[in-house]
């Protein structure tokens, strides 16, 4: 189960990553440094993404299978929906904290290199990517410990 798990979210997460390559290539080829690979540029970002979404894979699983170990009410559907609806408030806000914000002064440090436009669009794509991070932890922990304090799962 727990390789079953891993593989799946290694399958969203490369089509996640061909989602966001669309968004900014550039997050991918300069950001994560996918101009010295060799493989063509989708396969890369499919390659890079399936990699990605193993561990996070591996922890949903893992902790679910200790979760269900532990009590006979627990529920993979409520609690992957749990997690999906904080993994989907990320995706919403961190996007928008990053471009708003530009915590790394990207715009300014890419001018004349980028426009401003491209810039935006790869702080968007690296806000979707902590995001996604941030949005299954945030909804794993968030499960826990309600269920910890003995308020409903």
């Amino acid at each position: 189960m727990l390789l079953a798990g891993s593989l799946a979210a290694g399958g969203c997460g490369a089509l996640f990553d061909q989602v966001t390559a669309t968004i900014s290539p550039e997050y991918f080829l300069e950001g994560k440094g996918l101009t010295s690979s060799g493989l063509p540029f989708r396969l890369a970002v499919a390659w890079t993404g399936f990699r990605g979404g193993l561990p996070l894979g591996a922890l949903v699983t893992g902790v679910g299978l200790l979760r269900a170990s532990r009590g006979a009410g627990f529920s993979w559907r409520a609690w992957l929906r749990r997690i999906a609806a904080a993994l989907a408030a990320a995706l919403l806000v961190c996007p928008v904290l990053m471009a708003a914000l530009d915590p790394f002064g990207m715009r300014e440090a890419s001018l004349g290199v980028w426009s401003p436009g491209v810039a935006t669009r790869y702080l968007v794509c690296w806000g979707l990517h902590i995001g996604a991070y941030l949005g299954v932890v945030i909804g794993i922990f968030r499960d826990s410990s309600s269920a910890e304090a003995g308020r409903p799962p």
